[in-house]
């Protein structure tokens, strides 16, 4: 496969003519150039001075830091509150002198903390997983500037990863940090305005933050910003400069954007041979729960034989790995009936435990009476019992049903008639006809079979 490197650096050409009409532009300023005075000022004297001690006790650092990175932490900590606010102090005949002394080498602990930060999001370098400890280390990078570190610290508040949850100080971070041209800040801070999450909605300066983090090489921002023209939301309804957006994002390989000029799957005739089925298999490749299960159905669906099925496959078991429900219950359904495929119960077993894993409950009312009758799993009525009540819990009418029977008749639950019927009672209510049956059965006595 070709590289595509140049991708993104067309996208950016790209970009900077599609968005030429806004009149937007980024800057960079750069110190001006001075010449040195013949005889330092006792300040300069001062401020060179603190700069050479702060680089000789960081460079101190250097062999702890590489032998143990978590026991240099605390270190570095003391060395950033040390020099943080490294203020240069002076007196000569013109009086006293006072001035902020840029330090190189607390730039460097600012990014070595970040550094850390990451690596206990991910336990990687050696460390274990610690989102807290993370969150402490990125508060201080980004008070000492790293635009990264605040970054990731309005991620982890968005999530409530580590820290409290709280979008408006998540939205107060991805400002500073997109004040600083980090373009994915630009994108997120944009909307959580455009949605008014911990912020005011604000639909013009949504699509002015997804215009900048797109100019600056963001590219989901260019999609936002796409959706928004399409709608006319913010900014004037323009159709033309909404496609113009979307190829920006997929010449910079973004096949979602790519999907989005796209027909909703691909046509029969095209499946394997088309631009079409080029972008949504990358979008599949790329983690697009959508393009692989398209892909999937229109091979299992629009072109039925056994080799398309046995194709098919593969896409639909990766749109349910990626949180496809309806893939992980197509799937199951299958094997259940040897549709296409070799019949299989433990397979569909499989493919129900992955859906009812993301959250589908009827996945989890299917696998649970799997349990029930041991098919395709070993028979395990409390398992049984854990997995209805789950599918019950989000609001299955049959898995509350058949939980509730469980409670009648002691099957992997201690009998108890009055939750067994509670349960039959919740189920009628969730329109499931099998418990709305048992209770006019109840009710009526002479109504049951002989």
């Amino acid at each position: 496969m070709r590289s595509r490197n140049w991708l993104p650096a067309l996208a950016f050409c790209m970009a900077a003519v599609v968005l030429s009409s806004c009149g937007h532009t980024l800057t960079k300023s750069s110190d001006a150039i001075r010449t040195p005075n013949t005889k330092p000022s006792c300040i300069e004297t001062t401020a060179r001075f603190l700069q050479s001690q702060a680089s000789m006790k960081w460079a101190s650092f250097a062999a702890e830091r590489g032998a143990d990175q978590v026991a240099a932490v605390p270190n570095v900590e003391a060395f950033v509150q040390r020099y943080a606010k490294p203020i240069a102090t002076c007196t000569d005949e013109t009086g006293t002198h006072e001035q902020l002394v840029e330090l190189p080498a607390l730039v460097e602990a600012y990014e070595w903390l970040t550094m850390m930060g990451s690596n206990y999001i991910f336990g990687e370098e050696g460390v274990s997983i610690d989102h807290v400890r993370a969150g402490v280390l990125y508060e201080q990078a980004c008070d000492g500037g790293v635009a990264f570190a605040c970054y990731s610290l309005g991620v982890m508040r968005q999530k409530g990863q580590g820290v409290a949850q709280d979008n408006a100080q998540a939205a107060a971070l991805f400002e500073r940090a997109c004040d600083d041209q980090y373009a994915e800040a630009c994108r997120l801070l944009g909307y959580l305005i455009m949605t008014g999450l911990g912020a005011t909605e604000d639909p013009e300066r949504a699509a002015r933050l997804f215009q900048q983090a797109c100019v600056g090489g963001d590219y989901g921002g260019c999609i936002l910003l796409a959706n928004q023209f399409r709608r006319g939301n913010g900014v004037p309804q323009n159709d033309e400069t909404a496609d113009g957006l979307l190829r920006i994002a997929c010449t910079a390989g973004l096949a979602d954007a790519c999907l989005a000029t796209e027909p909703s799957s691909p046509a029969p005739a095209d499946v394997t041979e088309s631009t079409t089925f080029l972008h949504y298999k990358q979008a599949c490749v790329d983690g697009g729960a959508r393009a692989c299960a398209s892909i999937g159905y229109a091979l299992l669906v629009e072109q039925p034989s056994k080799a398309n099925t046995a194709e098919a496959i593969p896409y639909l078991e990766r749109a349910c790995q990626l949180g496809q429900l309806d893939a992980c219950a197509d799937l199951a359904e299958l094997f259940n009936e040897g549709a296409g495929v070799p019949q299989s119960d433990t397979r569909a077993a499989e493919f129900e435990a992955q859906g009812c894993e993301n959250g589908g409950l009827s996945a989890c009312r299917k696998l649970g009476k799997r349990y029930i009758m041991g098919q395709g799993v070993p028979k395990d009525e409390a398992k049984a019992a854990a997995l209805l009540s789950r599918a019950c819990d989000g609001g299955d009418g049959g898995g509350c049903s058949t939980l509730g029977v469980l409670y009648l008749i002691g099957a992997g639950v201690k009998v108890d008639a009055d939750t067994g019927w509670a349960l039959i009672e919740k189920a009628c209510s969730l329109k499931d006809e099998y418990a709305c049956n048992l209770l006019t059965e109840r009710k009526n006595p002479a109504t049951q079979a002989p």
